[in-house]
């Protein structure tokens, strides 16, 4: 009979458990930058702690998250830098990246600036560039510039400096060389 009550009272204790598991995580939100985030498995509270899926936070801040069923392992990688591609510059390899995207060359403002210095050689020509009027000067000329933000570069559009007459340049996407012409 004890047997009997002492199985009943766990039974009862683990349902109760359950239910206060289930009803908690129910109330539980989890929002990442702003935005809530819905999951497939709730959170849950256990032991005054909140259990959120891994893989879900992982990702929502651009891990890739892998289950090893052989080492019972989940992997989660993160890049903290993105990969930058890097471009030639009359065919020798240099350290500036850039973004080719829709038939566009973009480069950094620094970069650009750089570059320009090749084509316009001081001390004739002194080439700087206007962060809060967004333009180049070449000399005693000035050339506005639209710039664009991507991955925390401010980047400048070569097609753009090449409409304005300020560079003329080949670009071969297959090598990534920057030609000046």
């Amino acid at each position: 009979m004890k047997k009997i009550i002492a199985s009943c009272l766990v039974a009862a204790l683990m349902i109760t458990l359950f239910a206060v598991v289930s009803t908690a995580s129910s109330n539980i939100s989890i929002v990442i930058n702003g935005k809530t985030i819905s999951t497939d498995t709730p959170p849950q509270m256990l032991n005054g702690r909140v259990l959120v899926p891994v893989r879900v936070i992982s990702e929502n801040f651009g891990a890739d998250v892998k289950w090893l069923p052989q080492t019972n392992t989940v992997s989660i990688t993160y890049q903290t830098q993105p990969q930058l591609k890097l471009m030639k510059f009359n065919g020798d390899s240099t350290t500036w990246p850039y973004w080719y995207e829709d038939g566009i060359l973009y480069m950094e403002y620094r970069n650009v600036v750089e570059m320009l210095r090749y084509k316009y050689v001081p001390p004739w020509n002194n080439v700087t560039y206007m962060s809060l009027t967004k333009e180049i000067a070449i000399g005693k000329r000035t050339v506005p510039i639209n710039t664009i933000n991507k991955d925390g570069f401010v980047l400048v559009s070569l097609y753009s400096l090449k409409n304005q007459k300020v560079i003329d340049y080949t670009w071969d996407s297959a090598t990534a060389n920057l030609t000046i012409k």
